[in-house]
């Protein structure tokens, strides 16, 4: 496996996409394909307001996901109780 992208089109609502979860393998991070990727998929989705969340002491997650554009909007817990930051693209 070298990615993994899962997201749900219009969740919670009609325009909203949510990034359930990205993973790169290891040998293929820091290399500019896990940001080439995301790139081309917020491209390709333009049409939608992006949403993720990210574990609140994930810091490389917070640069990762920052630095594409994404702007934290909220802390909240996930679904299993952990504090998350609730981010938004576009």
């Amino acid at each position: 496996m070298i990615k993994v992208l899962d997201y749900l089109i219009e969740y919670p609502n009609s325009n909203t996409l949510f990034i359930g979860l990205f993973m790169v393998d290891s040998s293929f991070q820091r290399k500019g394909m896990g940001r080439f990727i995301i790139k081309e998929f917020i491209q390709y989705y333009a049409s939608y307001s992006i949403k993720l969340a990210w574990l609140t002491n994930n810091i490389p997650a917070e640069k990762f996901w920052t630095n594409l554009g994404f702007k934290p909007v909220k802390q909240t817990k996930s679904q299993d109780g952990k504090e998350v930051i609730l981010a938004c693209f576009n």
